[in-house]
């Protein structure tokens, strides 16, 4: 795990126990009599899926950035777009993929069995931004792989949107106000 990688982590753990503390004080709804085994089982699912991608999978979206990078591969770097406008494509393009890969995960019978577990959450709360499937941590990866190689999507706008996607999703499941 290199720095960005570390950095990444680092900011979505903060962030979720900061919304945990906020739930606990400022939640919109009283939490479910189960809210501890639930959220342990959600927490686990997110590390199965980590390791399911370690152990699968020896590159990271952020190591992909750095590969492309390094070997002057992808539509940015074939274009020689400044830093200055790679940042706010990559984050367009890779938000725009992630949000076709949501709707496959609805429209596919295939790929709801598997994202359907993200929706059977009980109850709704800062882990159930991170409850998924392991299988579909590892189709999302393969999806943002491919889309930061062929973009060739700088390592630092890479990193920006995996923070910032982990945000999203552990603040819109959040229950607070």
């Amino acid at each position: 795990m290199n720095e960005l990688e570390i950095l990444r982590a680092s900011v979505m753990w903060t962030v979720f126990f900061m919304l945990l503390g906020l739930e606990h004080f400022d939640g919109i709804r009283s939490a479910c009599p189960d809210r501890c085994k639930r959220r342990c089982d959600n927490i686990l699912l997110l590390l199965l899926g980590t390791l399911l991608l370690r152990s699968l999978v020896p590159v990271t979206v952020v190591g992909a950035a750095y590969w492309a990078q390094n070997h002057l591969f992808g539509i940015l770097h074939w274009a020689d777009v400044r830093f200055a406008y790679a940042l706010p494509i990559t984050l367009i393009v890779l938000d725009l993929v992630l949000f076709l890969q949501h709707r496959a995960f609805h429209w596919f019978p295939i790929l709801w069995r598997v994202h359907r577990v993200h929706h059977s959450d009980r109850d709704l709360d800062v882990s159930s931004g991170l409850r998924f499937h392991p299988l579909e941590f590892l189709f999302s990866l393969i999806v943002k792989l491919l889309a930061v190689v062929a973009m060739g999507a700088p390592p630092f706008a890479v990193l920006v949107f995996e923070i910032l996607l982990n945000l999203f999703s552990m603040i819109t499941h959040a229950n607070i106000n």
